[in-house]
């Protein structure tokens, strides 16, 4: 820590000095900065109405629709690379999910009947699942990461953070865009967007979107075509948005469906028992060499050939507020989206045959068909309030899912080098969860300080009710209902209009379910899980709005914490582990600065540190059989303490026929760990699969503001590299434990390359 930290500290007194911010330094060149010459204010709704970022005492962060569009980010796995203490990746076997995790906090666990710790809100509808939420971003006004527990205003009451994603509203005047890419591995997307612009006098204007990619996979599988490989996708995406506005009432009806095709990520065993390499390495198929095991980084795989995994997403908003008066409105939210999937994950070659206990057979390390499917309603009534010293908005809160999974998992144990067994492990789950809330939040300023202080205080009473069958191999059934309230106390005070520090106390709570994967001895039911922050910031602006600080450290309590742990299979098909209740604090700080020292540079760059210890966390000792706490060796699973991102953009001086841009970004994630116990009982190659540090490089040359067909449209094209020094870094691991003798890694996408076409009309 403190080396890394030693180095950090030099960069930033380094820039410092370069730019010189002393406040009399500032204030001195207060007149010399001619208008245009500063960065763009930022709006955010993190207090569910429209703010400016600099004066909300909440840790948030922004990325603009523009700088997606320009970056060709088209899910939200990819944000982690931009924003601090956010790591997002790709969940396992999925091809349309994402599990991220903020502070530390997030859960991988791919049931659908679990609840994330990270909500994900699109146009202020809560996405339910963590495979459900990496849907392509088409036409995106911005997206918002709220860090902490969001206890008080968001949905479904999450302990990490929440994920804010708005779409655009559609403009005043007719206009059509073209966006076509191409690039490495036969990379292809083209979208199209139609703007209405005002329809008549109706009070009514409408966009509608339309996006294709397709891409081959990036680990040549020599048993299949090259867009049957490993992380081959097709996708098509549509969206559309209608907006009215009548006056004191207003309406926006938005739809959104994407339907996914293609293959998951190569996940290449690295590891396994000498018994298990042995046992496999007999089959005829490999020509009497062992089981292909590779713990370093391969672009070519021998698997057999699956089906491809499917995705469909589909979603409907509706949104209607009344303006009462000049200072009261009532908004209704409500949302009903679906989500169905079908996957098939092997890690082996084909045709394996080996010795069983029932005879010569077809053997397999572990393969297996996926099916889940979800159906969500949701209704939020608000009333939002101002006068010249309150704001304030109360409301109601109503949630229904009903989610259904069908595994049907194969597999064979090696009981020796000579004998294995055949399984089939089966899980097949109901779960229905009914949420209601009803919350308030005020904001007041006293009359006292020049007005400068502001308190806000905010309450969420939580009911949950849960009910959830698993028919497959645990035979677990049950009901259950809970209740929660949350709170949030906030003090800022407004030094001058540029500077602004906050003091936070807030709590978050996640509900209690049930463990599908339990099997006898495990307990099939789990607590809720609650959190407690204490957060204070500072967010300050410097020299006429050419520089942006922004502070937040944090230390937050987690009673009952939600752990994700899989420990294998048994002999008769169950599938052991699931969800496990801990106790940790996580403790850290992000840094974010944004700068631009004269017009055509901009340099933006941010610090997140977390650093999490268990209180209590119980294992099975390995010789006794006892639960043991085993807080002080224990892992968090997917926890970089580092994350930093550094971003600089030159613009060259204009010419006649457009403006070249050039941007580079580079981001680093610590070292993290997939297991969080290594233990022969457990999880034996925990420490083995840990992935090392991160340094990602991405750079793009645009030029942008062409006028084209007689400056009657406007042209910008790209070409862009990403992931430059072609870094082999592990994005998701998987200890199958001893039950199954292997474990496997999964990597990101090698260097690509390609270029960028926009038109806008």
């Amino acid at each position: 820590m403190s080396g890394h930290l030693s180095k950090v500290l030099c960069a930033t007194t380094a820039i410092i000095a370069l730019i010189d911010i002393s406040p009399a330094k500032a204030q001195s060149n207060q007149t010399a900065v001619s208008a245009g010459e500063g960065l763009e204010e930022v709006i955010v709704t993190a207090r569910r109405r429209e703010e400016v970022l600099q004066t909300t005492p909440v840790s948030v962060s922004a990325i603009s629709g523009a700088t997606l569009d320009r970056l060709d980010i088209h899910g939200v796995d990819k944000i982690g690379q931009f924003i601090p203490n956010v790591a997002s990746v790709a969940t396992p076997g999925f091809i349309g999910g994402s599990a991220t995790d903020i502070r530390g906090i997030g859960d991988h666990e791919i049931l659908i009947t679990e609840d994330p710790p990270v909500g994900q809100y699109l146009d202020g509808v809560y996405i339910a699942g963590v495979t459900s939420t990496n849907f392509d971003l088409v036409d995106v006004q911005r997206v918002e990461v709220l860090r902490g527990p969001q206890g008080t205003l968001f949905g479904r009451n999450t302990t990490g953070g929440a994920i804010n994603i708005v779409t655009k509203t559609p403009s005043d005047d007719f206009g059509i865009e073209e966006k076509f890419i191409y690039g490495s591995y036969d990379e292809l997307a083209a979208r199209t967007e139609i703007n209405t612009g005002a329809i008549g006098d109706t009070g009514l204007k409408a966009i509608l979107a339309y996006q294709h990619r397709q891409r081959d996979g990036y680990v040549d599988n020599i048993n299949t075509s090259s867009d049957h490989d490993p992380g081959a996708l097709r996708s098509d995406s549509a969206w559309f948005k209608l907006h009215g506005d009548w006056g004191a009432f207003s309406a926006d009806y938005s739809f959104d469906f994407d339907r996914l095709t293609g293959q998951s990520p190569y996940g290449q065993i690295s590891y396994t028992l000498p018994a298990v390499a042995a046992y496999f390495g007999q089959s005829p198929a490999l020509g009497g060499s062992v089981l292909s095991v590779n713990p370093n980084y391969t672009d070519r795989a021998s698997l057999q050939s699956i089906p491809d995994a499917r995705v469909g997403v589909l979603g409907h908003a509706l949104t209607l507020q009344y303006d009462i008066n000049s200072e009261i409105s009532v908004k209704s939210i409500t949302g009903y989206r679906q989500f169905w999937s079908s996957s098939y994950v092997a890690y082996a070659p084909p045709n394996l045959i080996g010795p069983t206990v029932t005879g010569i057979g077809p053997v397999t390390p572990y393969e297996g068909p996926t099916g889940q499917r979800l159906n969500q309603a949701s209704e939020e009534l608000q009333v939002l309030g101002k006068t010249d010293r309150w704001n304030y908005v109360v409301g109601l809160y109503y949630f229904h899912d009903r989610a259904a999974e069908n595994e049907q998992s194969k597999l064979t144990f090696v009981l020796s080098p000579t004998l294995g067994f055949n399984v089939t492990a089966p899980l097949v789950a109901t779960q229905s969860t009914t949420s209601e809330a009803a919350f308030g939040q005020t904001s007041y300023r006293p009359p006292v300080l020049d007005d400068k202080l502001e308190i806000t205080t905010g309450l969420r009473y939580t009911h949950d009710s849960k009910s959830a069958v698993e028919s497959g191999s645990t035979n677990i059934s049950g009901t259950d209902k809970f209740y929660n309230l949350s709170y949030n106390v906030t003090l800022n005070y407004q030094w001058t209009p540029d500077l602004m520090t906050y003091a936070r106390l807030s709590t978050g709570y996640r509900s209690g379910g049930f463990n599908l994967r339990a099997t006898p001895g495990i307990s099939p039911n789990f607590a809720p899980e609650k959190a407690k922050v204490y957060e204070a910031g500072v967010k300050s602006e410097w020299l006429d709005h050419r520089l942006r600080v922004n502070l937040a450290a944090f230390h937050t309590n987690y009673e009952d914490l939600q752990v994700s742990q899989y420990t294998g299979y048994t002999l008769s098909g169950g599938n052991s582990g699931g969800i496990l209740n801990a106790a940790a604090d996580y403790t850290g700080f992000e840094l974010e600065a944004q700068v631009r020292p004269i017009k055509s540079v901009t340099i933006d760059g941010s610090i997140g540190y977390v650093h999490p210890e268990y209180q209590k966390i119980y294992f099975p000792d390995p010789v006794t059989g006892q639960l043991r706490n085993y807080a002080s060796s224990a892992h968090f699973s997917f926890v970089p303490n580092w994350t930093d991102h550094l971003g600089v953009q030159y613009e060259f001086p204009e010419w006649d026929f457009g403006t070249l841009i050039l941007r580079a970004d580079y981001s680093y994630q610590s070292a993290k760990y997939f297991g969080i116990i290594n233990l022969p009982t457990q999880n034996p190659f925990t420490d083995l699969t840990k992935a090392p540090s991160q340094n990602l490089v991405s750079a793009r040359l645009t030029l942008a503001d062409v006028p084209i067909w007689g400056g009657k449209a406007n042209l910008e094209t790209s070409v862009f590299g990403e992931n430059l020094l072609d870094e082999h870094y592990i994005v998701q691991s998987i200890d199958f434990g001893p039950s199954l003798g292997f474990a496997t890694k999964q990597y990101g996408v090698p260097r690509t390359f390609g270029f960028d076409i926009k038109v806008k009309y």
